[in-house]
């Protein structure tokens, strides 16, 4: 059998894990009504793992995953809807198909520690429920092809460490490798290569089963590739904060806006136990009418894609499941890793400290609200295009770099003019400015 009632996925093995488990509470969240098992299913970043180091292993594990699909809608009541689905199958029939295609998740023939299934690659729409419209999800587009119908699902990749290969950094890594794929067409690695390229910047830890990666060794990741990162302290080695609360909210906020990664790096804390560090990839976050973030979304390996994440106080310090069920007593932010494209050299700290002038000038701060993000020229020109500025043609037609910080002004949600800087310039360097008509 391949179709079954959602509910069965409460029965099956493949989703015990606690990370499995809040899956199927986002699954249940996003009206999931029908799951399609897809067996004997190869997973190129498995298969990677698998033939690196799975199968060197004495009792080496099978080579397939499962792959599980969902969707809304009861699209097919059993496997005869299926079949007559396939037989009949045309561009009519998939667009309402697709319309209804919630994501897939892979599980891998391999287990943590706990004894339950690895979670593999890992594609589900971000859940947006009724009155938390104001929410903005870091998404790729990527395809699924289910016994040769196409399939199209937006999210952010996920999936647990398989701690033999990888750990919580690389996972990170590995997140934020898609969306650089989409805006730069950078490659994309399995966890396994990921490690092997990270570690050849030695630390103490083996590579092998893999334990963690050190900071120098994410960077180097990352430069190894022809990419630069972006890389802003938080705190120092006392765990006093060093930046403004809103230097964090300001940082997401301008290379969200791109689509661009953010890792961040985190201290976990316990009564009486050594500090312990981790990394998740930020997916998210949601305003409130002020436009101030209240809630974080991040992709953590150790509890579940879109992991809602509170602010304490002020956004370098959280509250989410570390605290709620593994009795951590405080979640540190430490630093936010932002892996850019080379050209981008204009900095995000030289940036803030341009954007903190503009606040000081701001004589109606109740009427007159400020935000600073990075751009590609298609995009904002494309913005542009079906916006109302003052000489149209003129800022259409005349060129700019590939990379722009715009700080904007807006009354409420409505843009009154953007002051235009070079991305690509090593200093600050206002070229052009654009005033909106109503």
């Amino acid at each position: 059998m391949y179709v079954f009632d959602f509910k069965t996925v409460y029965g099956l093995p493949h989703l015990l894990s606690k990370q499995g488990q809040n899956i199927i509470k986002t699954l249940e969240a996003l009206n999931a009504s029908t799951l399609i098992i897809e067996n004997d299913y190869i997973d190129k970043y498995y298969m990677i793992d698998y033939s690196k180091f799975h199968s060197r292993s004495f009792n080496a594990p099978p080579r397939e995953t499962v792959r599980l699909h969902f969707f809304r809608n009861k699209p097919f009541s059993n496997d005869s809807d299926l079949d007559k689905f396939l037989l009949e199958c045309d561009e009519k029939k998939i667009k309402p198909l697709n319309d209804n295609y919630i994501g897939f998740v892979v599980v891998k023939p391999i287990e943590n520690k706990s004894g339950h299934k690895i979670i593999g690659r890992t594609i589900i729409d971000p859940y947006v429920e009724k009155g938390r419209e104001n929410i903005t999800y870091q998404v790729v587009k990527k395809t699924a092809s289910l016994f040769g119908v196409p399939l199209t699902v937006k999210g952010l990749p996920y999936q647990t460490q398989d701690t033999m290969v990888c750990a919580c950094a690389t996972v990170a890594i590995w997140t934020a490798l898609h969306p650089l794929d989409e805006l730069f067409h950078f490659p994309t690695y399995a966890p396994c290569e990921i490690t092997e390229i990270a570690v050849k910047t030695p630390s103490t830890f083996r590579s092998f089963p893999s334990s963690s990666l050190s900071l120098e060794q994410m960077i180097s990741f990352f430069k190894s590739q022809g990419l630069d990162v972006e890389s802003l302290r938080i705190r120092n080695d006392r765990d006093e904060l060093i930046v403004e609360s809103d230097f964090i909210e300001r940082a997401i906020k301008a290379f969200l806006y791109c689509n661009l990664p953010i890792i961040a790096t985190l201290t976990l804390k316990k009564t009486g136990e050594e500090d312990s560090y981790h990394a998740v990839a930020i997916s998210g976050y949601k305003n409130d009418e002020s436009g101030k973030i209240i809630e974080l979304y991040v992709h953590d390996d150790g509890i579940g894609p879109y992991t809602i994440t509170t602010p304490v106080g002020d956004l370098s310090s959280w509250t989410n499941q570390w605290i709620t069920e593994q009795k951590c007593s405080e979640v540190l932010l430490d630093r936010l890793i932002i892996p850019i494209y080379p050209k981008i050299r204009l900095t995000f700290t030289k940036m803030q400290n341009v954007f903190q002038e503009y606040i000081k000038k701001n004589k109606h701060p109740d009427e007159l609200s400020l935000c600073l993000f990075l751009i590609q020229v298609e995009e904002y020109k494309e913005c542009l295009l079906k916006s109302n500025i003052e000489n149209k043609i003129e800022k259409l037609k005349k060129p700019f770099p590939k990379f722009l910080w715009i700080v904007r002004g807006k009354y409420k949600e409505y843009p009154l003019f953007d002051d235009i800087y070079d991305g690509t310039s090593v200093f600050p360097k206002q070229i052009d400015n654009v005033n909106y008509t109503y």
